[in-house]
């Protein structure tokens, strides 16, 4: 998790050395992003259960996050799902997606490339949950950002996502 801060926090120095924090969307939100950030995530949280079952009826694949999150002290899960949200969010989302708009690339592959590149980091996990639940997460998130251009948004978005790990860990 430390190497994922490093990262972040190494992409939001050197971006700001070439252009304001609000090129990949570092700034403040009103109420009404809130607001889509928060029924986003929850909508995207809603969908992983289905996304789940999808890919375990398709590929007789166990997903098997819950349980990996069970395993590991509270603590720690909370502290990776704010570290997901975060540092995650920066690199795909605000650095890769603001470089490919800056770049002049189409808004499909400002959307694609990330998604692709944040799935593949994922590949440890069950191929099943990466192709089946990753991706279009990953996807979600990125019309999200195209949207709103807010790390915020999807950051929030991120951690709701995230948030049943947090309580299936607790509840553990």
């Amino acid at each position: 998790m430390g190497a994922l801060w490093v990262i972040a926090i190494g992409t939001v120095v050197v971006w700001r050395r070439y252009d304001s924090l609000a090129g990949i969307g570092l700034r403040r939100v009103g109420g009404r992003d809130v607001l889509i950030a928060f029924a986003s995530g929850v909508v995207l949280m809603l969908a992983v259960p289905a996304l789940a079952w999808l890919a375990t009826t398709v590929t007789a694949d166990g997903v098997g996050l819950v349980e990996s999150a069970t395993a590991r002290p509270a603590q720690l899960v909370v502290l990776g799902v704010l570290t997901a949200a975060v540092t995650e969010e920066v690199v795909f989302r605000g650095a890769a997606m603001g470089a490919l708009a800056r770049a002049g690339a189409v808004r499909f592959w400002q959307v694609a490339v990330p998604a692709v590149l944040f799935t593949a980091t994922h590949v440890a996990w069950s191929p099943a949950h990466t192709l089946f639940v990753v991706l279009p997460l990953s996807v979600a998130l990125g019309c999200l950002y195209l949207w709103r251009r807010s790390l915020p948004v999807t950051m929030l978005a991120h951690l709701i996502i995230d948030a049943p790990l947090v309580v299936f860990a607790l509840a553990a």
